[in-house]
């Protein structure tokens, strides 16, 4: 029972990681045009921020480089790459700035 559990905790887990990151980087789009309005501080406490998004990408790699993605989630993870590609060069530009 205990054994159940754990993966079904882990797997939660995966999916909350999941959905956030996918939150995260859907959100770049959004970010770039409120971007200029924001001030010095907020934009630095955003640039400071943004590296728990980065770790818990590759917190998402990780897993799925092990083979502990279940086809819904690889699914899910796969879309998520396919954001982070389209949008990292925005964001990119952003922090440039």
């Amino acid at each position: 029972m205990a054994q159940v559990a754990h993966v079904a905790t882990f797997t939660e887990r995966i999916d909350r990681t999941l959905a956030r990151a996918q939150e995260d980087w859907a959100n770049v789009p959004s970010l770039v045009t409120e971007w200029p309005n924001w001030d010095d501080h907020s934009r630095f406490s955003f640039i400071i921020d943004w590296p728990i998004c980065e770790d818990r990408l590759q917190q998402l790699v990780h897993w799925s480089e092990q083979g502990m993605l279940s086809p819904d989630q690889q699914a899910r993870y796969a879309a998520l790459l396919c954001l982070v590609e389209q949008y990292r060069p925005m964001l990119t530009r952003l922090f440039e700035e």
